[in-house]
């Protein structure tokens, strides 16, 4: 199991028995296997979680976890989706330290911003173009679909399922 934890954690997949690696391909499911904004926001979760139990202040907090993924982002190489989700993170929680709330679009224009002047060739690859439109499409549909099921449960619902639902 420790070659499917470390392609799934670290991005490390020569540790992948070829065979699981054609199980994944089969399923359908080999996208798991590549380090996305999901492993990001997981690893950043958990950090901010672990924080606040910690006793540190709600600002504080989700700038440690912001911190602490990015260096996860560095540990694993900084692939692209990786990077977009570590800068849209530390954008948000800078936002909120400050005090301000974060602008919808804000985070993914820094995010999209910074790795185009970072690697200008990325803007032509298709992962940098599909990462982004995924989390366009997450922040321009996500709150709305959540206000809709909302709406439908009758506010029966907790926040955290409806906005999980509707990204």
């Amino acid at each position: 199991h420790g070659g499917v934890v470390a392609a799934l954690v670290l991005a490390r997949k020569e540790g992948l028995d070829p065979e699981i690696r054609e199980a994944f391909a089969r399923t359908g499911t080999a996208h798991l296997l590549a380090i996305s904004g999901f492993h990001v926001g997981v690893v950043a979760g958990l950090l901010l979680l672990a924080f606040r139990m910690a006793g540190v202040p709600r600002r504080r907090a989700g700038l440690f976890a912001a911190a602490g993924a990015r260096t996860y982002v560095a540990f694993i190489g900084f692939p692209s989706a990786a990077c977009r989700a570590a800068l849209i993170l530390a954008t948000v929680a800078l936002s909120r330290a400050r005090g301000r709330p974060p602008a919808r679009f804000g985070a993914l224009g820094v995010a999209l911003l910074a790795l185009v002047v970072w690697d200008p060739g990325s803007l032509t690859g298709a992962g940098f173009q599909l990462s982004f439109a995924g989390a366009g499409a997450l922040v321009l549909w996500g709150s709305r679909i959540a206000a809709v099921l909302d709406s439908w449960s009758r506010g029966r619902l907790p926040r955290s399922v409806l906005t999980a639902v509707g990204a």
